[in-house]
């Protein structure tokens, strides 16, 4: 139970910290609908700073965000990893797309002293800009379950719809450096 109250602790508290990030040149802002109790769904805004992409030699798009936040009470450090791989650019006017086709494979972890949890599934992101300096994507909609959990984490989420928007800075090292992360601590 303590796990679930520091996983929801850190959502209701990370509002505050945040608040005013979506103004600088590289952030992911995403909308999490939890409905861990489907007849009272919980709606959380997070805020990764630090958002970088980079574009494999295949021609998918690979954006990472990595963010640490301290809670209040203990005074623990939770770190959280996003990792959104593009792998189909739908062209306006070209290409038909419709938000409910999935073009985008999302994993996210929640990492504390306590253990780990990993969530990943599917959505339809699109690309409001070009690749460039910074690269904008519009994640507009997307699904994440459980995958697995250590230590003494429990599933805070449930089944979560995601949204949002990730402004990307083009930074192939940095991408590929928070995705490593991710994959150490979701394998451990």
């Amino acid at each position: 139970m303590r796990s679930r109250t520091l996983v929801v602790a850190l959502f209701a508290g990370c509002a505050a910290l945040i608040g005013g990030a979506g103004c600088e040149s590289s952030s992911a802002t995403l909308t999490f609908v939890s409905y861990a109790d489907p007849y009272f769904p919980e709606r959380t805004t997070l805020t990764f700073r630090d958002c970088a992409y980079r574009i494999d030699p295949g021609g998918d798009i690979h954006i990472a965000a990595r963010r640490d936040t301290t809670t209040d009470q203990d005074r623990l450090v939770v770190r959280e990893f996003l990792h959104v791989h593009l792998y189909w650019k739908p062209h306006p006017g070209k290409t038909p797309a419709d938000p409910t086709m999935a073009d985008t494979v999302i994993r996210y972890v929640v990492a504390t002293p306590e253990g780990t949890a990993l969530y990943t599934g599917t959505g339809f992101a699109f690309p409001n800009t070009r690749p460039g300096r910074q690269l904008e994507v519009a994640l507009e909609s997307g699904r994440l379950r459980l995958v697995s959990t250590t230590g003494t984490l429990t599933d805070a989420l449930g089944e979560t719809r995601v949204s949002g928007r990730l402004t990307a800075r083009r930074d192939p090292g940095l991408a590929a450096r928070f995705t490593h992360e991710l994959e150490v601590i979701a394998a451990r």
